[in-house]
């Protein structure tokens, strides 16, 4: 059964456009979570690659295991069941002697490319270096570090993040010690870019790779060889490093750079000119996608924000643009899929500081093309903030609009704010799904167990909740277009944190009608 469903989605996927083949993939993708049998045989479908990989078949992995990554981060299990099933497919290939080198470097390549570190059962170790570069060093050592980087540098252009992406892919294949290395000779080298690529290394998702990343800033910095330029990045990304080695590091070369009384170089960061900002409002997994139209000298770009709650943010990184009326169009484009409200430039870096707190608070780095959004907004904009709803509500009411508001206020606008949320649709995300609840909503045997189910779970999500509904008053505040509709959400995020009963705050009502249906939906599909 598992053959035939997955020969007749590569089949329709080989047959349809980019475009179409990317949709269908990520809607097969949401099957294969409840189905380890279709994991399996994806995985060994891949391994009987002779000389390429099924487009169609490499195309679906990447799908599965973004959703198997997305479903992980939510909160339900059926991803972190789908990653150890592939992972055990995987290593029983390698065992029948099936996962050659070469293909386990672009199975490597597939999961960085989603995020994710890749399975163990795909690392090359060095013995098998030669292997996979066809070529050594003198020494016989491995594959030259300035001949791949040559190739990489040729095929993804100029721009420091890109080659940054293509580079951590190539070595995503290797162990992190090995990874390290990689790092250590690049950052150490004179390329133009070594700094930059250097920190982009200190937020990478390994330990090992941010601290060899680290050590070259030392040793560069006590020699006096470091572009002035870095200081300022140096200092914004070690207040994003948590309490480990890495940072240590990195503190003695900042040190050392300030002991030789280097100026730190703001790198033209005052010429930046924001043109517009638009930004979707947060769904219910907490995230909230930011566009930025920009300016710096003749050069146009769209800069891109991914923030999540509970996870920091997510992706930043820039839209090149050939004009002004490309930007625009771009951006137009941007803002119409996010359902976007336009918001003041001062909206970006407190909502990318926020993030930057949440992060902090679980141990989340953040995406390394963050480190080129200080030449923005500099460091002291965008140094991590509390992420708590107080907090949050409080840096909006300068004014103590929402700390004078009586009760018999707050209940009027907590119902005030569900009719501006019919107007924008907040409801199709704002729903509760994991699969602690999944798993008691499946026994219950009536919708009035059901619902109250749901109460109890929601009972336990008010911090989460009230978050959201705060970012979201941030969000509204900040809007171009003057609306008062901001103080419902802040009231509404109030009248969580105080403990006003769940079923009398609107909002709260609407999340779980939609968790309900949310349900419904699932169990139909499955």
């Amino acid at each position: 059964m598992s053959g035939n469903l997955l020969d007749a989605t590569l089949g329709i996927l080989a047959r349809l456009d980019d475009a179409m083949a990317s949709h269908l993939a990520a809607a097969r993708a949401r099957q294969f979570l409840q189905r380890p049998d279709l994991v399996e045989a994806l995985v060994r479908r891949l391994a009987e690659a002779r000389k390429a990989l099924d487009p169609a078949a490499a195309l679906l992995f990447e799908r599965v295991l973004d959703e198997a990554r997305m479903a992980r981060e939510n909160g339900v299990d059926e991803g972190e069941r789908m990653l150890a099933a592939a992972e055990v497919t995987l290593s029983g290939l390698r065992d029948e002697g099936r996962l050659p080198p070469p293909l386990r470097m672009v199975l490597a390549q597939i999961y960085a490319s989603v995020g994710l570190e890749a399975a163990e059962a795909v690392l090359i170790h060095p013995e098998e270096f030669r292997a996979v570069a066809g070529r050594s060093n003198s020494d016989g050592g491995g594959p030259r570090i300035e001949d791949l980087i040559d190739d990489i540098v040729a095929e993804a252009g100029a721009e420091p993040l890109e080659i940054h992406a293509a580079i951590s892919r190539m070595i995503a294949v290797f162990p992190p010690a090995v990874r390290g290395t990689f790092v250590a000779a690049i950052v150490a080298g004179e390329r133009p870019f070594a700094l930059r690529l250097g920190a982009y290394w200190l937020l990478d998702r390994n330990g090992e790779v941010r601290l060899a990343a680290a050590e070259v800033f030392r040793d560069r910095a006590a020699t006096g060889k470091i572009d002035t330029s870095i200081l300022g990045r140096l200092v914004a990304v070690r207040k994003w490093l948590p309490a480990e080695p890495a940072r240590a590091v990195l503190d003695e070369a900042v040190k050392s750079m300030l002991r030789r009384e280097i100026a730190e170089a703001r790198d033209g960061r005052n010429d930046w000119t924001v043109h517009r900002a638009v930004t979707s409002l947060p769904d219910g997994a907490g995230a909230q996608s930011i566009a930025v139209a920009l300016q710096h000298g003749r050069r146009r770009s769209v800069a891109m924000l991914l923030l999540k709650q509970g996870h920091g943010v997510k992706d930043a990184f820039f839209l090149p643009c050939s004009g002004a009326a490309e930007q625009k169009r771009v951006l137009s484009g941007i803002a119409r899929e996010m359902e976007g409200i336009d918001v003041q430039a001062g909206f970006v870096p407190a909502a990318v500081a926020r993030a930057l707190g949440d992060g902090v608070v679980a141990e989340r780095l953040p995406a390394p093309g963050l480190v080129d959004v200080i030449e923005i907004w500099d460091e002291a904009g965008l140094t991590p903030s509390p992420q708590d709803p107080a907090a949050i509500i409080a840096s909006l009411d300068t004014d103590g609009v929402v700390q004078a508001l009586s009760a018999p206020d707050i209940a009027k606008l907590t119902r005030a704010s569900r009719q501006w949320r019919d107007r924008r649709s907040l409801s199709a995300s704002w729903f509760e799904d994991d699969s602690v609840l999944r798993d008691r909503l499946d026994h219950q045997t009536s919708t009035r167990a059901a619902e109250a189910v749901v109460w109890q779970h929601l009972e336990g999500r008010r911090t989460w909740w009230a978050t959201v509904i705060a970012r979201t008053a941030a969000t509204l505040r900040a809007a171009t277009e003057e609306s008062d509709a901001w103080i419902a959400f802040a009231a509404t995020s109030r009248a969580l944190v105080d403990g006003s009963p769940l079923k009398k705050i609107a909002l709260m009502t609407t999340i779980a009608e939609q968790t309900l249906l949310a349900s419904a939906e699932r169990l139909i599909e499955d």
